[in-house]
């Protein structure tokens, strides 16, 4: 097909990055990359690419680089149209794991083991037609997230059959950093095996949660359908806002087993941002259209 193709065969290798160009395929037969910290530069990223392609199966391994000396990049799809991504497992991440911004394209078959914070799983931002399915994360912080953090809008986004273990931070959501709305995105059939962020309320299962700088944004038509938390030490369901819009927010068909929670629904107006300092003034939040259908 006119492909450049890169083939790791099974086996193990040491890997400061790869970067791939447009039109080209990353195939990994078990191929495991033990990450070092040579350089900066991410381990696996394309930039202002299309047609990019990661198939079979590999994993890539951060637990030996030093979170807060090193500063290493871990996956970095950025301005990429048109990619695949699957077959890939991240050990011991050193950062936010992978991270996809300005792009389009489709995501499965991916999990993530980190512990540290800041390990966020996979982050969506800024980006339109994109699918995740069949992925797992257990992570130091956001397992499944979608944001506007850069330039331009993030919308028509559906992550599908994921699944969460969420030791500190939040399972599913669209949260925090807004730059730009965020519209038409949807969490169907996934799951949360423990839920158990106790620090702070607004850290649950499925959030929404959003600041958008007093910019005056509207956050709308996001979905949480057919969920299954298992065990949960905090609400299963949070939304709250530090200022901005919230419309046709839907909550639907949520199962607990077994939940630990003062709180298992929790909405905040005016909540401080990310933990920290309480406004200084009262902000403008408006919630409509918010629905809940079978949550037990």
């Amino acid at each position: 097909e006119g492909k450049k193709v890169y083939w790791f065969k099974e086996g193990s290798y040491a890997l400061d990055s790869i970067s791939l160009p447009s039109d080209s395929i990353l195939y990994c037969d078990y191929a495991y990359f033990s990450v070092t910290n040579a350089t900066k530069t991410s381990a696996l990223k394309s930039n202002d690419s299309k047609n990019v392609k990661v198939l079979g199966k590999s994993v890539f391994d951060f637990t030996g680089i030093d979170q807060d000396v090193d500063g290493k990049g871990t996956f970095d799809f950025s301005g990429v149209q048109g990619f695949e991504f699957e077959g890939v497992t991240s050990i011991g991440s050193c950062g936010w794991t992978f991270n996809f911004n300005r792009t389009g394209g489709r995501i499965s078959n991916i999990a993530g083991f980190a512990y540290r914070t800041f390990t966020d799983g996979i982050m969506i931002a800024n980006s339109s037609d994109m699918r995740v399915s069949d992925s797992f994360m257990r992570t130091g912080d956001d397992a499944f997230e979608v944001k506007s953090t850069g330039t331009g809008a993030s919308f028509d986004i559906v992550y599908s059959d994921c699944h969460a273990w969420n030791d500190k931070a939040v399972g599913f959501g669209v949260i925090y950093e807004m730059n730009y709305p965020v519209e038409n995105v949807r969490f169907l059939n996934c799951s949360v095996g423990f839920n158990m962020p106790v620090w702070d309320v607004t850290r649950a299962a499925a959030s929404v949660c959003m600041c958008d700088y007093e910019k005056g944004l509207t956050n709308k038509d996001i979905s949480f359908e057919n969920f299954e938390v298992y065990y949960s030490l905090c609400p299963i369901i949070s939304l709250c806002l530090h200022s901005g819009t919230l419309e046709n927010i839907t909550f639907k068909n949520f199962s607990l087993a077994r939940s630990y929670a003062e709180y298992p629904v929790y909405i905040k107006f005016n909540a401080s941002y990310l933990g920290g300092a309480k406004p200084t003034e009262k902000r403008l939040c408006k919630v409509k259209s918010v629905y809940f259908d079978d949550v037990k």
